[in-house]
């Protein structure tokens, strides 16, 4: 998403004590500025301001009676002994006020370019389809300009991006950069993967990373992704658990709890922060064979949580992370 905005002149402007001439020892006050365009000292415009020792502010000047095209403005402070500033003068562009139209084109082929009107505005958040359907796989150049109610064009805005290949149909994942022994899997249309479900039961206990990577019909591979994923084995404090994962750990939105339990059993599990209070919902887990259940992490502020897992007096408390 792009926004795209017309506005009018906002100079940075910072002016001290020391920049405005003084009668006494004591430190000045910057009461008043005043502005003029183009040396037209006649229509200049007084601003009464809270008065201050210094000023570092964005100050927006109204230009909008002026014709498009290039203009000076001028400034100057005055201090509460009625003594101004130098005046400082700058150059600026006049655009119109409301964005009227969108033009795009892609790989600097500008005479190829394609129009998107746009519900007239002044500040626009842009989120539409530009149509790449006749591009090659792979990467490219976009360029993107705005149109005034006057005709002016804004300066063109080129981004990078990938032409992808159509629906994903695949994909690949390794643990721990082995990437000779990757596992390789397809994906029906509008299909969802389980990645918890494909991490191999014998995966040693400890960290490890765990890099999955998609590829579309045209053959193409995404970015490969990767994330940490936490393996415990033969845990004392639960018998009859053959593995524990906690996928992902670190975790952004979602955490995942896989067990491989040896026989039936029914487990209390709950999230708590390292003060020990309970910060999501407690439930009950009735886990045969291998059995995972996720959690939404989303509303956990950043910091440390424990996931407490119990069952028949047993407790095991595992660590995890909100970045």
């Amino acid at each position: 998403m792009k926004k795209f905005r017309n506005i009018l002149p906002c100079l940075p402007l910072a002016f001290g004590s020391a920049m405005l001439l003084g009668s006494t020892a004591q430190a000045q006050q910057i009461t008043n500025y005043r502005y003029w365009f183009d040396d037209e000292t006649a229509n200049l415009v007084n601003v009464t301001i809270t008065a201050t020792p210094e000023l570092n502010a964005g100050i927006s000047l109204n230009s909008a009676a002026l014709s498009p095209g290039y203009h000076t403005v001028t400034v100057q402070f005055k201090d509460n002994d009625a003594h101004w500033s130098a005046p400082w003068t700058s150059e600026f562009n006049q655009k119109g006020g409301t964005l009227v139209a969108l033009q795009y084109w892609f790989n600097d082929d500008a005479g190829n370019a394609s129009l998107l009107p746009v519900t007239p505005t002044a500040d626009l958040d842009l989120s539409a389809s530009l149509d790449a359907a006749a591009l090659p796989v792979g990467l490219h150049l976009v360029t993107l300009r705005g149109k005034d109610e006057r005709g002016e064009w804004s300066v063109p805005y080129t981004s990078l991006m990938t032409r992808g290949g159509g629906l994903i149909t695949g994909y690949e994942y390794w643990i721990d950069d082995q990437v000779a022994d990757r596992v390789t899997n397809t994906i029906g249309p509008a299909g969802m993967v389980d990645l918890i479900s494909d991490l191999p039961l014998n995966t040693p206990a400890g960290d490890h990373t765990f890099t999955v990577r998609f590829h579309d019909e045209a053959g193409e591979w995404s970015v490969p992704i990767t994330t940490t994923v936490s393996v415990y084995v033969g845990m004392d404090e639960l018998p009859g658990v053959g593995s524990l994962t906690v996928f992902p750990n670190p975790v952004q939105d979602q955490l995942t709890l896989r067990l491989d339990a040896l026989n039936p059993a029914e487990y209390e599990v709950g999230v708590l922060d390292l003060l020990g209070r309970t910060v999501a919902p407690t439930v009950q887990w009735n886990v045969q064979g291998l059995s995972q259940r996720s959690w939404d992490t989303r509303s956990l502020a950043a910091g440390q949580y424990i996931i407490r897992i119990s069952s028949q007096g047993h407790t095991a408390n595992i660590p995890f992370t909100k970045p």
